[in-house]
């Protein structure tokens, strides 16, 4: 009898990728984890798709799991489709598809953000077994720490080999909104391990807000430097990544059309630290 090994699937892309989309692929490429702050319509989507066919043809992970919103996963799986020759394999609430999908040799996964509850020891075993790599779209869906959908993801995040979010609002309403995110990729090297106390530091109550006050913008907007004042050459987003080096001190790497993370964070004590050389225009 004949035992067939399966055939590798085809890991080139169908489309070549813009520069800018290019450079956030070098930049975080062999980072083992990062956060890709792209505004909304610059293809996240593509960046996250080509982080992927790297890490799996380089063989620094088995699979990978894009995790987005639940009414995106048809966008994603046609997205897939269009960009590479593999098929996405989907986990959903379907717990028995879900037992033959971890058990496959699926290169890519496919999830919504409430299966990661859901099946939490399920995948808890699943990267136990393979090499997996995470891309959170959408990531500001865990902006709340205290969610169980956040709080699932923190408990599996050690686990895997390389972490990516990507959003194009990290930040929608406050500050503190950037925490859990940035928690999820370091456990807290960045940004601390007490969310309350981060919240704290940034938060704006109403008792502080009178008629002097009133006068000058939100902590926020004085923070965001305009791309008036930074002039014509500023990035138009964000890249904040983690150095794979935690001894040189040398532990991100920031792209930022407004300094925004550097500037708000500058007096912690877990401040950003920011080399010259590891900026990026």
């Amino acid at each position: 009898m004949t035992i067939r090994a399966p055939r590798e699937p085809d890991l080139t892309a169908k489309h070549q990728d813009f520069p800018y989309q290019a450079q956030a692929l070098a930049a975080t490429k062999d980072l083992p984890y990062a956060a890709i702050f792209h505004e909304q319509g610059l293809g996240k989507t593509k960046i996250g798709i080509d982080l992927a066919l790297y890490w799996i043809s380089t063989g620094v992970i088995d699979s990978v799991l894009i995790v987005t919103k639940r009414g995106l996963i048809q966008n994603w799986t046609e997205e897939l489709r269009s960009h590479i020759h593999v098929e996405p394999r989907v986990i959903s609430q379907d717990r028995r598809a879900n037992f033959l999908a971890f058990n496959s040799p699926a290169r890519i996964y496919l999830a919504h953000y409430e299966v990661m509850k859901s099946e939490q020891a399920r995948l808890d075993l699943f990267l136990k077994t393979r090499k997996v790599a995470i891309v959170l779209d959408e990531a500001h869906k865990i902006k709340n720490p205290e969610s169980t959908i956040a709080q699932a993801l923190f408990k599996l995040s050690l686990g895997f080999t390389r972490r990516v979010i990507m959003t194009g609002t990290p930040v929608a309403n406050r500050p503190y909104d950037l925490w859990a995110q940035i928690f999820f990729l370091d456990q807290g090297a960045a940004l601390g391990t007490d969310f309350d106390e981060f919240r704290n530091t940034l938060d704006l109550t109403n008792d502080m807000y009178d008629d002097s006050v009133k006068h000058f913008p939100s902590l926020w907007t004085r923070s965001r430097p305009s791309r008036r004042t930074l002039g014509a050459n500023a990035p138009t987003s964000t890249c904040f990544a983690r150095s794979k080096d935690r001894r040189t001190g040398a532990s991100a790497l920031l792209a930022s059309r407004s300094g925004s993370f550097a500037s708000i964070h500058k007096s912690r004590r877990h401040s950003l630290a920011l080399p010259e050389s590891g900026r990026t225009a």
